[in-house]
Order: C-alpha cells, then structure tokens, then sequence
C-alpha cells in the first residue's frame, strides 16, 4: 500500500521518550504487521512501549515508541508478540499496572486486561471463544522473547455472556434490562424477544475497556445493542477477582448498574481513561455496518453529562478513517488515534489529537 500525501506529520522524536518531542496535532501511516489493530495501550517505563491487539489472528504485540519511523513508507516495525489466544474477534485492551507486592509503587510487569467481543453469530449459534475476559502479566524490560508469557499458560473467565445475560434479567423492568437479557442466547436457551441477536444493532458486542477514573473497576463499552439510540458502558467491579490474580481463586464476575451515553446515535469502538483522571477519550461509530460517520468525544464521567464532541482538524481526519483504538500517556500531550488498515494492508493509522479546552 503506498501511503497518501498527508498534509501534516505526527511528531513522534526519535529519542527514547516520547517526552524528547511534542506530539503535532496530525497524522502519520506506520507499518506494523498488524492488519487487524483493534485496540492499543501503553505501557512500560516512561510509557515508551504500545501494546495491540489484532482481532483476526488473534495475539498482541508490543512495539517501543522509540523506534516509530520518520517517514510514512517505513517498513513494518518489529518487536515480539504473544502466541495465539483462545479468543476470537479481539477487540478491547486496557493495561493495568499492578501494586502486586503492596509496596504503593506499580511493579515493572504490567497486567493487559482483555475482553474478546461476546456476540453470537447466524441465527443466535453461540460463539464460545467470543466469550473471554483474561489478564496477561508482561514485562516491556524483559528480552523480547520473554516479554509475554507461554500462551497456554493463559486463563480464560468465559462467563462474561452469562453475567450480562443475568444482569438484564435481573432488571427487567429498566430500558437496558430486557434488551442485555436477549443480546445474547445461553446455550440450549432461547431469547424472549424474537430472533434478539441476529443483528449488529442487537446482538452483543464490546469493544471497549477502560479502568474507571478511581482506578477500581473496568468498564465494558459496547458498540452494540443501543437502548433508544444511546451507547451502554458497563462497570466490571472485581477485575482482580475475577481473574484470579494474585493468591486469590477466580470469582464469579461481579458487574454494576449500567450507564447510557448519549453518542450521537453511535456506539462505542474504544474509551480510554485520560492520565489527569479527570476525563475518559471515546471513539464511537455504527453500532451495525452501516457506513455511519464516526466521531470522537471527551467525557467527564459523570452519567448526568454527556459527551462533549471533539472538534479539530486532526479529529476530523481521524474519524474519516474510522477509528478503532485510542491510547494515550502521561507523557504525551496529545492522544493517538488508530484505525485498522484491513485484512490486506499492512499499516494502522495513528493520529494525535489534542483534547479541547476545559
């Protein structure tokens, strides 16, 4: 693929940190393997790795910032991967440095929380790999060959689809009850509502996680189903639990009431905590296939506020290119906005946006 003219450049510096230079408010194609970019995080000292996941294949990769190319016709960039995962359709990511030995300092290794897209396929038939939320513990200082661990090391809490399932059942009687409890079927089970997950719109599918601004929870966020056209965020609220982490054994996942925000009709395709945690970054887009415009939104996380649409010419530019993953830093005064190129172009897009002003 041969990239086309842009008019401006992301400044990424060649030093070791992306601190070493600003970010411009622009865009830049960097090649990286990667054909299916689906959700992106930082990591690492000084936050100078990215971590990605590809939805297709599916794995995750880490690549050091530092070696971003200078021009757009660079070739892929190299660092490692992880093995193939017991997931399919990849599509959220959230890095969570973890006090691990209680000493109040976030340890070197890193703990990538990851939630496989959860919807069902062709007439309701259950997808159990789409059924996954799972944590790998890596180590951006470790030798590239060891950076991840063994892929069959890897647990998978596959109850995910039932707990949502249950949340809805357990609240009929709100707009988003009826419609999570017959998102998705149980096997051997039928929904109340007719032929519920046969479609984009209705069937579910998550595509975004974030930590929460206190740091204690995740967020599911949801491209599809909408309740009366507003997008369903999801609070995950014993992620350590859940997983097992630590000495504890794996515990049921425990989810809280939902929160509905006013997308503009859209669904999520990824929310990322902003560093001050002050503010969340969104990216939304059609929660069918419909070739809907995307767009890109800040939010305060208050439910009684909505999103505040972002608006620049680097914003614009992003979400011409449909969006998919958002990654941003302390270090860094602008996020990084990337789209997938497709199964047969070897690039993502990365585009720095600046949030508005308070």
């Amino acid at each position: 693929m041969r990239a086309s003219p842009l008019s401006t450049l992301l400044a990424l510096a060649a030093a070791a940190r992306l601190d070493a230079g600003p970010l411009t408010d622009g865009t830049q194609l960097f090649g990286t393997g990667f054909p299916e970019l689906s959700a992106a995080a930082p990591a690492g000292p000084a936050n100078s790795w990215l971590v990605v996941a590809d939805n297709e294949l599916p794995r995750l990769g880490l690549f050091n910032l530092s070696s971003f190319p200078a021009s757009q016709s660079a070739p892929a960039l190299r660092a490692t991967q992880s093995g193939t995962l017991e997931v399919d359709d990849l599509e959220a990511v959230t890095i969570f440095p973890w006090d691990i030995d209680g000493d109040s300092k976030p340890e070197a290794s890193y703990h990538v929380f990851a939630a496989s897209c959860a919807r069902t396929r062709g007439k309701g038939r259950v997808e159990p790999l789409r059924d996954a939320l799972f944590a790998v513990r890596i180590n951006p200082d470790a030798p590239p060959a060891s950076a991840f661990p063994d892929a069959a090391s890897i647990e998978y809490n596959r109850t995910l689809r039932s707990q949502i399932r249950s949340l809805g059942a357990e609240h009929a009687a709100e707009p988003w009850g009826p419609i999570l409890r017959n998102s998705v079927h149980a096997p051997g089970t039928q929904p109340d509502a007719p032929d519920a997950s046969l479609s984009t719109e209705s069937g579910l599918n998550i595509e975004g996680l974030s930590l929460s601004l206190d740091g204690s929870s995740l967020l599911l966020a949801l491209r599809s189903p909408l309740v009366n056209g507003r997008a369903l965020l999801v609070p995950l609220t014993n992620p350590i639990g859940a997983l097992g982490l630590g000495e504890s054994q794996p515990q049921p996942i425990a989810l809280a009431t939902p929160i509905l925000l006013n997308l503009k009709g859209l669904g999520f395709r990824s929310i990322e905590r902003d560093p001050s945690g002050k503010f969340f970054w969104i990216a939304a887009g059609p929660a069918s296939s419909d070739d809907a415009p995307f767009q890109l939104f800040t939010w305060n996380g208050n439910p009684d506020n909505p999103p505040e649409p972002i608006v620049s010419p680097a914003s614009s530019t992003a979400t011409s290119r449909s969006p998919e993953a958002i990654a941003v830093a302390p270090e860094w005064p602008a996020a990084l906005i990337f789209s997938d190129g497709g199964s047969k172009l070897p690039f993502f897009r990365g585009t720095a946006v600046a949030p508005p002003p308070p």
